[in-house]
């Protein structure tokens, strides 16, 4: 489970046009305190599965659910990315444990 992960791991959900899950792969797996957040991977993946809608959740080990710069510059990319590939980007998520919070609100 990525909330209970102890290094973080970045997981896109892909949907299709009635927003039901088509598919989850975990995409990346890093160290304790970072994970790169692969955008090119993640729409490549979301239409290799006839997806059209996407979200992505990445948990944070530590327990703080509070997104970084980084998380607010990755979700600012995969909202570029979904935009010119014409898919629909439906959130961005830190986990951790039980707890989570959207980088998107």
């Amino acid at each position: 489970m990525i909330g209970l992960s102890p290094v973080e791991q970045v997981v896109v959900l892909v949907g299709d046009s009635g927003l039901r899950l088509r598919r989850m792969e975990i995409l990346s797996t890093g160290t304790a305190s970072s994970c790169p957040m692969p955008v090119r991977e993640i729409v490549a993946t979301v239409l290799r599965h006839d997806g059209v809608a996407f979200a992505v959740a990445h948990n944070h080990p530590g327990g703080d659910v509070l997104p970084s710069g980084a998380d607010f510059a990755a979700t600012d990319a995969l909202r570029n990315a979904a935009h010119a590939t014409g898919l629909r980007f439906l959130d961005h998520v830190v986990v951790s444990g039980a707890q989570w919070r959207s980088t998107s609100a």
